[in-house]
């Protein structure tokens, strides 16, 4: 209520001379409304004022008082408050009435009065409005024009006035406290180099500047002292670095780095203070700028200099130099140029020596520092610096660590001599890491050493003979090996394992060999230490087991194949074992049941030639007969098992291994695609490419840059055997682990557990089987003897075993049945054909 007060009286007082008194309460009354409604604005304001305007005769005289109630009214409609409004009007008003009292109708104008600049908008507040603000920078040349007029005459007035006072005299008492700037310029070099001057006083970090500085010089020199605080603040954190002792090569060299540009710094500051024509603190800050933006990117490093790293240093540096600014980019380029040429001696002395450095900064590292070896090497991916591409670090990787397994393990050291040699002249001449060259030249040599080791592999140590060995022999892939092996030992495998000695193993083991088909190893004399690492031994399991419960097969390759094939820890050993331990149990069986039913065919074709007691024998054969069809169906069972892990788990991944090593690894773009004709021919799918050989030859040099690895490295070749034997154990039928297994749905039993037990059952019965054959050998010797004492008891005993086996052979037959019901039920495709090839 009050605002609108207000604003009624103003615009009463401006306009009521120029406007009838039946329009003018109308006009307050719109202008209020257009003020109070929610979309206020100037244009409401002007097209208020300009229809009145036309309802009326306004004289030439009258329009600048309407100018200017227009530009209140403006002002106030754009106000934030309704109280900075009211503040606002009430202000106007107050000019106003002082200018009405300044001036009485009867007085004479002062030069400078408010009626001599009222065609002028005397009413100076700031005006809010953007178009008022506009049109005020549109008429800043009149006003300027009128006021010096204006001025003018003012001044001419004075002059009129008897004043002799030079201007001088009236402002050196104000200046004669303040420095010059040529006094100031005196001790700005000292305080520039952290050292306390007569006027600029160091204290804890910090520089007092006199109050008496004006304020333009006192804020140049907060911008210059900025630079001395950054120059004391990076001088004293290195000598403290320095005194630690405990810094890497890379820190130490970016230490340095920064300590250069100090004494650059240092060197720069005496020069200009002595430079005549450096005549203000603008100039010496122009002079200075530079290192101002240096000390603070080095000041941001130093602030988190414990907890980085010197490779994160240098991937720093290295993402610096792509800033947009172009001072940014040259300091990181020369901060990054020392510290790229100390790591590149890292890189060369992997790549050329297989030396490590010791404050693991560089991506490779050695696991345990006092066994440095292929197998303690290890690759830290986020030490990998920004300025190399991952695949590069990679093959820089296994670069050095196949040097180091060709040199220390397969005894190479001549052919890594004349490699390291070349590379390293090549590798020396080259710019740094960073180039497309080095990485072209890694890529040469990194094929040249797979390349090499590869051949070392198989032709040295025949890599792929000895892993179809190993499933020759701990796979039981060669049966009769392992069938002559069974035959040869089986007489004192029968014995305690306490009592088994040694020499019988080994020399059971050299027979065998001998009678099989492991005997062309021994034939040729290149192949003689593949077959020499077989060895036989037995399991600790305590007392009361026997030879057959102790018994296993081991193998023992090459030093430098102990690392690809993983021989070099328990953990390889203990999964062949794991295998071999389940198909023994196979093998065992079955060679009970053949030893069992070749005894139980003596003895019937003894019992034929019987002549007495008919009736007698042929009841004792028919209930045989029966128990041997009985022992058949078991005996198929064992067999089916059999055939179904050689045939359907190891010899499918083994095959599947072997492709892979025959193929060239995935992505060389040279792998060729086979088709199997009709006749059984294999031909290539397509056209081949020549061989890189003829290509050189012919001087197409084209693809050498663009070709992939087309060798595995000896960590694929591990990686491959592990998955290979991973492979086989995380079968559904052998996975002893149980980990994330489905239980049968029947037994409620993990099914490699229901196989043991039945594993277990079937040996149970074999060993019924073979008691029963004792007894109708005690039996046949009765009867030949024709002695009837004894008989009765024999045939009540055979009776009751009769009972028995047949009891033992329906547990196993509902165990399987069950068993197999669980594979059926599982749903995988896989284990339903093994149902159906087990039922």
């Amino acid at each position: 209520m009050e605002l609108e007060n207000e604003i009624s009286l103003v615009t009463s007082e401006m306009v009521s001379a120029s406007l009838p008194s039946a329009l003018l309460r109308p006009l307050i009354n719109d202008i209020i409304a257009t003020i109070n409604s929610p979309a206020a604005s100037g244009e409401g304001i002007s097209m208020v004022l300009k229809k009145f305007k036309e309802l009326t005769d306004i004289s030439h005289e009258q329009l600048p008082k309407w100018q200017k109630l227009e530009n209140v009214l403006r002002l106030i409609a754009s106000s934030s408050s309704s109280e900075e409004a009211l503040a606002y009007v009430r202000l106007v008003r107050t000019v106003m009435d002082d200018a009405l009292q300044r001036s009485p109708f009867n007085a004479p104008e002062p030069p400078l009065s408010f009626n001599s600049l009222e065609k002028h908008d005397s009413i100076m507040t700031p005006v809010k409005n953007s178009l008022a603000y506009a049109e005020s920078f549109e008429n800043i040349d009149r006003y300027s024009d009128r006021r010096s007029i204006l001025s003018s005459a003012y001044r001419g007035h004075l002059r009129e006035t008897k004043n002799t006072a030079s201007l001088a005299s009236l402002s050196d008492p104000y200046y004669s406290g303040i420095p010059s700037e040529e006094e100031m310029l005196k001790s700005v070099p000292y305080t520039l180099l952290a050292t306390t001057s007569h006027l600029f006083k160091f204290d804890k970090g910090s520089v007092r500047i006199p109050e008496n500085v004006p304020n333009g010089e006192s804020g140049i020199l907060h911008m210059l002292f900025e630079v001395a605080l950054l120059y004391q603040f990076l001088r004293k954190r290195i000598e403290d670095y320095k005194a630690s002792g405990t810094l890497s090569p890379l820190k130490t060299a970016f230490l340095a780095h920064i300590n250069t540009q100090l004494h650059h710094y240092m060197g720069t500051v005496n020069t200009l203070s002595k430079n005549p024509q450096i005549q203000s603190l603008r100039a010496l800050y122009i002079e200075l700028y530079h290192f101002i933006f240096e000390f603070r990117i080095y000041h941001g490093f130093i602030a988190d200099f414990q907890s980085l790293r010197g490779d994160q240093l240098l991937s720093k540096m290295h993402s610096l130099k792509n800033h947009g600014d172009i001072l940014v980019k040259e300091i990181s380029t020369s901060a990054h140029r020392s510290l790229a040429s100390l790591y590149y001696e890292y890189v060369i002395n992997w790549l050329t020596r297989g030396q490590l450095e010791a404050h693991q900064e560089f991506f490779v590292e050695a696991a345990f520092p006092s066994q440095h070896n292929v197998a303690t090497v290890r690759y830290s991916a986020e030490k990998v610096p920004s300025s190399i591409p991952r695949i590069t670090a990679d093959e820089i990787f296994m670069i050095g660590k196949t040097r180091v397994f060709l040199e220390r393990d397969c005894r190479e050291i001549q052919w890594v001599n004349d490699s390291s040699q070349k590379y390293s002249s090549i590798y020396r001449s080259l710019t740094g890491e960073d180039s497309v060259e080095f990485q072209s030249i890694v890529h040469s040599h990194y094929i040249e050493v797979i390349s090499f080791c590869r051949k070392v592999l198989e032709e040295k140590y025949n890599f792929s003979g000895v892993l179809e060995l190993l499933k020759n022999v701990l796979l039981m892939g060669k049966g009769d090996f392992i069938d002559q092996m069974i035959e040869n030992s089986s007489e004192f495998l029968k014995e305690p394992s306490v009592s088994l000695p040694s020499y019988k193993l080994t020399r059971c083991l050299q027979e065998s060999i001998k009678q099989s088909s492991l005997r062309k190893f021994l034939e040729k004399p290149y192949l003689n230490p593949i077959v020499n690492g077989i060895d036989a031994r037995v399991l600790e399991m305590g007392r009361g087991s026997v030879g057959w419960d102790v018994f296993t097969l081991d193998y023992l390759p090459a030093k430098p194949l102990t690392f690809v094939l993983d021989f070099n820890h328990s953990g390889g050993r203990k999964e062949y074992l794991r295998l071999f331990n389940f198909l023994w149990r196979i093998k065992k069986n079955n060679f009970f049941f053949q030893e069992q039913w070749l005894r139980n065919n003596s003895l019937m074709r003894d019992f034929k030639r019987l002549r007495r007691n008919q009736p007698l024998v042929r009841d004792v054969m028919k209930k045989m007969d029966k128990i041997n069809a009985l022992k058949h169906n078991v005996q198929h069972f064992n067999k089916k098992i059999e055939a179904y892990c050689f045939q359907s788990i190891i010899d499918r991944n083994f095959r599947n291994i072997q492709k892979k090593l025959s193929m060239e690894k995935p992505g060389s773009g040279t792998q060729v695609n086979i088709t199997t004709l009709k006749s059984g021919l294999k031909v290539a799918n397509g056209i081949l490419r020549p061989k890189s050989q003829l290509l050189q030859q012919l001087g197409d040099k084209s693809g050498n840059n663009t070709c992939h690895n087309t060798q595995y490295t000896i960590d694929e070749l591990k990686m491959m055997h592990d998955d290979y034997l991973q492979e086989m154990l995380d079968h559904e039928l052998l996975d002893s682990s149980n980990k994330h297994k489905k239980l049968g749905a029947l037994t409620n039993q993990h099914y490699p557990s229901s196989l043991i037990v039945i594993l277990g059952e079937i040996f149970e019965f074999v060993l019924q089987y073979s008691e029963l054959n004792k007894l109708v050998h005690e039996l046949l010797i009765q009867l030949s003897l024709q002695s009837e004492d004894g008989i009765s008891a024999l045939l009540s005993q055979l009776n009751e075993l009769l009972g028995r086996v047949v009891s033992r052979y329906r547990w196993i037959q509902k165990t399987c049945y069950y068993f197999i019901k669980d594979l059926k039920a599982d749903g995988d495709t896989e284990l339903f054909n093994v149902s159906r090839i087990l039922r």
